[in-house]
């Protein structure tokens, strides 16, 4: 059964970095970039963490910051993921998100994903005795393809190594398919050594 993109939405926390970056770069041509004037009126007036958003906008907002700002680089995507997105859902989801435990914090980071960030699609996270495997569910496809992959992956090393993992990877065997061909599901295979 196909989902309905129409209804899809995301919650502001997911883009209240990204409404950051274009509120302080104001002199950059977002327009240029894909973003409407509407688009931009809503990001000027205030994204609010808790109110719902179309994904239409969530995307344009991500591919526009990732294209102008990030240079189309997914390295620079992987580092927006690791610093100001995880910094921000760290500082609105204090409570929630301040656990000890990498694997408990990645855990809840997936239960989140499909019920408080989204709501399409559904993550998974299954431990392994190194790390483990984070998985993204969409049935119409993983969002934003350019920029999606990288920049989760950013977020997930940050809340290893916020909660004692040294020498993180995060390494997604489907990254580079993704632009050439539509995916449904992809695995993030995390590890670590634990202090």
């Amino acid at each position: 059964m196909s989902e309905n993109t129409k209804d899809h939405k995301a919650k502001g926390a997911m883009m209240v970095a990204l409404a950051m970056v274009v509120n302080s770069t104001r002199n950059l041509d977002w327009i240029k970039a894909g973003l409407s004037e509407a688009d931009l009126q809503i990001i000027h007036n205030g994204i609010i963490s808790s109110r719902w958003y179309e994904r239409a906008f969530w995307e344009r907002i991500s591919l526009a910051v990732y294209m102008l700002v990030g240079q189309g680089k997914p390295e620079n995507a992987f580092q927006f993921g690791h610093g100001l997105l995880a910094e921000t859902l760290l500082k609105i989801y204090q409570g929630p998100l301040a656990i000890d435990d990498a694997r408990e914090i990645i855990g809840k980071f997936a239960i989140f994903y499909g019920s408080t960030w989204y709501n399409f699609g559904k993550a998974e996270f299954k431990s392994t005795t190194k790390g483990g495997v984070f998985s993204v569910i969409h049935e119409d496809g993983i969002p934003i393809p350019e920029c999606f992959v990288p920049m989760i992956r950013g977020v997930l090393s940050r809340l290893v190594e916020d909660n004692h993992g040294r020498n993180v990877k995060a390494e997604c065997g489907e990254e580079y398919q993704i632009m050439t061909q539509k995916l449904t599901r992809l695995n993030i295979e995390l590890s670590w050594d634990q202090d």
